[in-house]
Parts: structure tokens; sequence; C-alpha cells
């Protein structure tokens, strides 16, 4: 896995990305805030900033990747809005989204506390 080093900027972003490559690599098991916080080359305390656990950290991550699958169907919905299409493109905009990223179709909806 490549270790990648936060340098300012949104640090909870950086920990919510880095968190959903590291289980994408290694698994949810082995997750950890220390170890997102050593990736992210920030302190030990640092994740604590912004989640309280681990849980509410993995609940974060889902909404982040939520928020991204959202906001490409609104934009789907607003580009086709008055077309007769919009349910067929909004259809296309599903699986063009989880085609590209299957992890996250896997972490979102494989899991066992499905949001």
């Amino acid at each position: 896995m490549n270790e990648k080093s936060y340098h300012h900027g949104d640090l909870r972003r950086a920990l919510i990305e880095t968190g959903i490559e590291f289980i994408k690599q290694e698994g949810e098991e082995t997750l950890s805030l220390r170890k997102i916080a050593e990736m992210c080359g920030v302190s030990n305390a640092a994740p604590y900033a912004h989640f309280k656990t681990k849980d509410e950290f993995i609940v974060a991550m889902q909404q982040y990747v939520m928020d991204l699958f959202s906001t490409a169907l609104e934009k789907a919905a607003l580009e086709y809005k008055d077309s007769p299409s919009l349910l067929l493109m909004l259809g296309k905009t599903y699986v063009i989204f989880f085609y590209q990223n299957p992890f996250y179709y896997d972490f979102l909806f494989s899991r066992k506390n499905i949001m």
C-alpha cells in the first residue's frame, strides 16, 4: 500500500480517503485510527478531533461514498431533468459509478452495517 502524507488542508477528508483505501487493501478487521493517522503523517490523537470511535469513522467513510454517489446521480438528474430518458440515464449513472468504483459498492452494500 502506498503511504501518503497529509500536508495541510482537509485532514478529515484525507483520513476518510486513506481509511477507504486501507480497507480496500487490508480489510476492515485490521483498521485502526492509529494506523490511518500514521499513514497520513499526523499524530495518533489527530483523528480523534474528527471521529470519536472507529465505528464513527466507518460511518463517515460510508457517508463520504454516498455523497459521491449522490452527486453523480444529481448531476445526471439535472442534465436529463426534462428528458424522457431520465430514468434510463439515472440507471446508467448508477452502473457506471459502481463499475468505475467497484470497491465502493462492496463497501456500502456487502457489509453487516449497511446504511
